[in-house]
C-alpha cells in the first residue's frame, strides 16, 4: 500500500457545514481513520466573522481543512492510503475535465 496525498478545492459546499467547527473537528479524524491513518492529534480555530481551519496530526502525516463558507469554498488536504493496484474511478465534471471519484471524503463536501 501507498500513501499519497489528495488536495481537492471543494466549490458549491454546505455553507453551514463549512462554519461547524465542531462537525468538521470530528469529521476530519474519522475520515483519517477509516483509511488506515493513525490521529495523534486533531486541533481547530474558528474564523470570525466566518471559516474554519481544523488540522489532524497524524503519525503518517497530516490532514488539514481551510473553509470559506462566505464563497462555499474549501480546501481538503487528506492522505489516502491504497493499493497499488487499485485505481480511481475517472468521470468526467459538468466542464467536461476529467476528475476522480474520492470517496473517502464523502460526508465533508
Amino acid at each position: 500500500m501507498t500513501l499519497r496525498h489528495v488536495v481537492v478545492d471543494v466549490t458549491e459546499a454546505d455553507v453551514e457545514l463549512l462554519d461547524d467547527e465542531c462537525w468538521l473537528l470530528a469529521r476530519l479524524p474519522e475520515v483519517c481513520e477509516e483509511h488506515g491513518a493513525h490521529v495523534i492529534r486533531a486541533l481547530s480555530h474558528q474564523f470570525k466573522p466566518q471559516g474554519v481551519t481544523v488540522l489532524a496530526i497524524l503519525a503518517e502525516s497530516h490532514a488539514s481543512i481551510h473553509t470559506w463558507p462566505e464563497f462555499a469554498r474549501a480546501y481538503i488536504d487528506v492522505p489516502h492510503r491504497r493499493r497499488r493496484r487499485q485505481r480511481h474511478a475517472q468521470g468526467r465534471d459538468q466542464g467536461g475535465r476529467r476528475s476522480r471519484r474520492l470517496d473517502f471524503l464523502d460526508g465533508i463536501c
